[in-house]
């Protein structure tokens, strides 16, 4: 059996780290002179991407081949009537150049349905009746409030006549299969209509950094490159700082925590349009003087490693994720995790045995604070913009669904903009004889708050180690490696003769994805 790897780039981060752990996790699943041969298909950018990469297994003979037309279709600007047809010959002449026939070969397909490249969806479906299996695997949704990205899918063609573009995102067949990284995602596809025998929960593996620097040491090189004296506490936020990683109740627990704690954030955003929301909050902390430092793991500054050594606790504000590998990570590296907890992320996690103590559900924020009627009509504004922007009419019970968001006369500061945020944070930074009652009255409707942000140092190392062997047990390569061998297998062996089939009801993963209950203005 042949493997075939299908991604638009292999640019550092994202799922190019993913295809990397999972070349590493099918690596262990070989021994006795065995090779594998992987064609890493792909549209041409691979900034980051080791150049050695290929020479580090034994067990797979990994090819990287250029495939221009794969790439996002703002980088190969070809968006023609016959874009399709140009990739799937380019992809159809590289798996043929390289030996990859049908009847021997896998291919594994990443995000083929978030809207980077509208001829995508077309393509699949003609390599699936020329006979290849396919695994097609969702990192990411373009219904999960990416309404720029679901317009770009319904603008191109349908891949066959009489389907719509929905339906040929997520086409049916026996030799078609698909994985998710946790049970939501599995939940709402299954809802739509796919069988669940073709459908797999394949979580990311999770691999530590090995060997950190001592604290001390580390501690010297955050003192010396931003000023940050070594007995004050580090707060670290591992991110890279787009809009969805709620930046404010990052800067609300740096502010909290005390003044001889320093709030730390890695990396600065690159898309150009998350930049404006990363700059304001840059501004308005330094306008504020709050113990904020900002891009500590950009070049020519403090690496990961050395991060991670200074830390005293990391922290996790996100209010979306696809996988939430810093649930995880945080206990290889023997760090405390505190901040937001995502329960339709974690709850897999916390099956296995993973606790979460430091973390919270919900953040409230007394409505008075802000006014009630103010809060509702922006966050119904926004939501509204969100359902135009897919077309889509507003839900029947969503008084229902908003009056649960403002429950107990209280708002969630995740459910809040940036400017509903900074008013939270400038009443209890600018009202010096108001201060000590207002954080006192944040910290008692949020009793999670003060114990996560001054937790007792023996509890919390018994709890890194516990929680660091439920991670090394579950989220392992070697598990991984396994669980994908034998999905390949499975596709391998499938019947390739059937009908090609539309989704039976694609419109429930849009449905379910933009619930008013799930929604966040900080996603607009």
């Amino acid at each position: 059996m042949k493997l075939a790897i299908l991604h638009y780039h292999l640019n550092r981060g994202g799922v190019s780290r993913v295809i990397q752990s999972q070349l590493e996790a099918l690596e262990s699943q070989f021994a006795g002179g065995d090779e594998m041969l992987v064609l890493l298909l792909y549209g041409g950018r691979r900034e980051g991407w080791p150049e050695d990469w290929a020479q580090r297994f034994r067990s797979l003979r990994v090819i990287l081949e250029a495939a221009p037309l794969a790439d996002y279709d703002n980088v190969h600007k070809n968006t023609s009537l016959k874009a399709a047809d140009l990739l799937y010959g380019q992809l159809l002449e590289a798996l043929r150049r390289h030996g990859c026939r049908p009847e021997e070969t896998v291919l594994h397909v990443h995000n083929h349905s978030l809207g980077k490249n509208g001829a995508w969806p077309a393509v699949l479906l003609r390599l699936a009746e020329a006979g290849y299996p396919i695994l097609l695997q969702i990192h990411d949704f373009a219904e999960d409030f990416r309404p720029g990205n679901y317009r770009a899918i319904l603008q191109h063609r349908p891949g066959r006549p009489g389907w719509t573009s929905q339906q040929c995102l997520y086409p049916q067949a026996e030799h078609l299969h698909y994985a998710v990284l946790n049970r939501r995602d599995k939940q709402l596809l299954e809802h739509a209509g796919l069988p669940s025998e073709r459908l797999h929960l394949t979580p990311n593996p999770v691999v530590g950094l090995g060997e950190l620097p001592t604290a001390e040491a580390a501690k010297r090189r955050l003192q010396k490159i931003f000023e940050i004296p070594r007995r004050d506490r580090y707060l670290l936020y591992p991110v890279r700082a787009i809009r969805r990683k709620n930046l404010g109740e990052a800067v609300l627990c740096g502010l909290l925590a005390g003044p001889s704690c320093w709030l730390g954030v890695t990396l600065a955003p690159l898309n150009p349009g998350e930049k404006r929301w990363y700059e304001g909050w840059k501004r308005w902390t330094a306008q504020h003087r709050l113990g904020c430092v900002w891009e500590t793991g950009e070049k020519s500054r403090l690496s990961l490693a050395d991060n991670l050594a200074a830390a005293d606790a990391l922290l996790s504000t996100s209010i979306a994720e696809g996988f939430g590998m810093v649930f995880l990570e945080s206990w290889l590296v023997g760090r405390m995790l505190v901040g937001r907890n995502l329960p339709e992320i974690t709850r897999d996690f916390c099956c296995l045995g993973l606790r979460l103590p430091g973390m919270w559900h919900r953040l409230a924020v007394p409505l008075d604070w802000l006014g009630a009627e103010r809060v509702r009509k922006r966050i119904l504004e926004s939501y509204q913009q969100v359902l135009t922007a897919y077309q889509r009419p507003m839900q029947p019970d969503w008084t229902e669904a908003l009056d649960e968001k403002l429950a107990d006369g209280s708002v969630d500061f995740g459910d809040l903009d940036e400017a509903f945020q900074q008013e939270i944070l400038e009443k209890i930074l600018l009202e010096k004889s108001g201060f000590r009652r207002r954080r006192r009255q944040l910290l008692e409707e949020n009793p999670l708050l003060g114990s996560a942000l001054w937790g007792r140092q023996e509890e919390q190392e018994a709890l890194i180690g516990q929680n660091g062997q439920v991670v090394r047990e579950h989220f392992s390569p070697i598990c991984l490696g396994r669980q994908l061998c034998q999905i390949y297998q499975t596709l391998f062996q499938a019947r390739r003769s059937g009908p090609l089939e539309p989704l039976a009801h694609p419109e429930r993963i849009l449905e379910g994805f933009l619930d008013l209950r799930r929604f966040r203005m900080l996603r607009t």
